[in-house]
């Protein structure tokens, strides 16, 4: 026979073999499967009411004075706020704006009261008198709207800047507003119309907005 052809024979026969044996040989196996991996993420969701409404994603006329308000005659209101989320809020901001005055009726309506849930019984109005613009010792509405930016040292007029901001103790163990309506954050404040006022302002209007802001941390606006 050709040496050729018995070299080739010999070839397939090992590659045969070779091919034989890999088939049969193995290790034992075990398999398992991790399933259904899914991120969900938490909620902070703010709630208000007031004297009047119940809860809901905003309320009306907190402060609002009767049709014969006259000089010497206060408002009062509470607004309280909740968190009905799953992540807790550690910081709760106020912002005044939206004054509409076209007559400065709010210049002659001072805060005399204004207590939060944090100072129950405090009467907060003499630590906010860094916006007296006028220096003479009473916190109006005017003042209080149009002030001065507290993030920027008290520096910078800014009627959109926050004038209130409540934390406890920045520890995020103790936060303002508590997941699943854990806590209620209340403000009470007083407005009063000042004797001082004039003729000038009968029948006149003005108005504001107050909004919240609830945040997952403390932040600093810079």
């Amino acid at each position: 026979m050709n040496k050729k052809i018995i070299f080739a024979s010999i070839f397939v026969i090992g590659m045969l073999a070779l091919a034989m044996g890999i088939g049969t040989y193995s290790y034992f196996t075990s398999t398992k499967s991790s399933t259904g991996n899914i991120f969900t993420t938490g909620t902070l969701n703010l709630q208000l009411a007031d004297n009047d409404e119940g809860w809901g994603d905003g309320v009306t006329a907190t402060w609002a004075s009767p049709s014969g308000w006259a000089p010497g005659d206060n408002v009062t209101g509470l607004i309280y706020l909740r968190n009905t989320g799953s992540v807790a809020a550690e910081a709760v901001y106020a912002w005044w704006h939206n004054l509409a005055d076209p007559n400065g009726l709010s210049n002659v309506i001072k805060i005399t009261w204004w207590s939060d849930s944090t100072w129950p019984s405090y009467n907060c109005v003499p630590d906010f008198l860094v916006y007296d613009a006028n220096g003479d010792g009473n916190l109006t509405l005017a003042e209080l709207v149009n002030g001065l930016s507290f993030f920027n040292g008290l520096s910078t007029p800014d009627p959109n800047q926050a004038r209130f901001y409540a934390d406890y103790d920045e520890s995020y163990t103790n936060p303002v507003l508590q997941a699943n309506a854990g806590n209620v954050f209340w403000l009470n404040m007083t407005y009063h119309f000042m004797e001082t006022a004039g003729n000038e302002y009968q029948g006149k209007t003005a108005s504001f907005d107050l909004t919240f802001d609830a945040w997952q941390h403390h932040y600093i606006k810079p």
